[in-house]
C-alpha cells in the first residue's frame, strides 16, 4: 500500500510540474501566484482521487 501512495505522489509531482509549466507559458494575464495555486489545486485533486481509488481497490 505504501508503494501505491509513493507512486501516486510521484504522479502528483509530475502532473503539477506539467500543469504549472503549461499554464505559465500560455498567453494569459494571470499572476505567477494564481498559476501556482491553480496548479496545486488541480494536482491535489487528482492525487486524492487516484490515492482513494488505489486504497479502495487494494482492500
Amino acid at each position: 500500500m505504501l508503494v501505491h501512495l509513493v507512486s501516486t505522489f510521484m504522479f502528483f509531482i509530475a502532473y503539477f510540474a506539467i500543469t504549472y509549466l503549461t499554464n505559465r507559458f500560455r498567453k494569459n494575464k494571470r499572476t505567477k501566484r494564481e498559476i501556482l495555486i491553480n496548479s496545486l489545486i488541480i494536482s491535489g485533486l487528482y492525487f486524492l482521487i487516484i490515492a482513494l481509488v488505489k486504497i479502495i481497490s487494494s482492500k
